[in-house]
């Protein structure tokens, strides 16, 4: 199992201003909480964590805003500051055959605020940190489910600080990542284990990869205006 740690700086620019995203990838390997896996899955024990919760993919993005503040301004720029993260995910299950079963985009929003709130962040706030660490349990019947998985991560901004509802995304802050489970046979009476690979964060464009996910945030969020 891997221990890599991948480190990518994005240099963005939002409302004049540059800015930079700090984005830490790497696997979880924590023993005591699974990087807080144990909160949303309490019925597994500690002594799985490494079966169930081991190699996938743990993320943080910092925000650093501006990179350039004056001492006039030890604050950096206030209500300017605000962001929002609106990140989509992607699934795409493989059979043994190899075969694909092309997934959709969707919202990745934690569901307490799925339904009801009309927002399309999974994060917003004064430099709000993306933090999320996804994983796929073992299935019961011991079976493995090979699948890609994949987000796309934007750091958008409410324009008028969020007394309204228009959306624009800041140039230079989109990123993709992800992890994929293979199938890996374990002996000649045809058991298999997982193997879970992480794929690596990369920057996004923002003229194919953003434009291609308004049509999505429009139907779910009429009430908005994305750009």
């Amino acid at each position: 199992m891997s221990s890599k740690i991948q480190r990518l700086n994005l240099l963005f620019k939002c409302r004049g201003q540059p800015g930079e995203i700090h984005i830490t990838l790497q696997p979880n390997l924590d023993p005591a909480h699974a990087w807080g896996l144990d909160l949303i899955y309490p019925s597994i024990p500690v002594s799985s964590f490494q079966e169930q919760f081991f190699g996938f993919p743990v993320i943080h993005a910092e925000i650093e805003y501006p990179t350039f503040i004056p001492k006039s301004q030890p604050s950096g720029s206030g209500y300017g500051s605000l962001f929002g993260w609106i990140q989509v995910i992607k699934t795409t299950k493989l059979n043994v055959t190899a075969m694909k079963e092309e997934g959709e985009w969707e919202m990745d929003i934690y569901p307490s605020f799925k339904e009801g709130s009309n927002s399309p962040f999974a994060y917003w706030g004064y430099k709000p940190v993306l933090f999320d660490a996804p994983a796929r349990l073992l299935r019961e019947d011991a079976k493995v489910q090979g699948l890609k998985w994949r987000a796309q991560s934007f750091l958008c901004v409410i324009e008028d600080a969020g007394m309204g509802r228009s959306v624009r995304v800041c140039p230079g802050g989109g990123f993709g990542w992800g992890f994929d489970i293979r199938a890996v046979p374990e002996n000649k009476e045809g058991g298999v284990s997982r193997e879970i690979h992480i794929v690596d964060a990369e920057p996004l464009d923002l003229e194919i990869e953003w434009s291609g996910r308004v049509e999505l945030l429009r139907r779910l969020y009429p009430d908005w205006t994305f750009n």
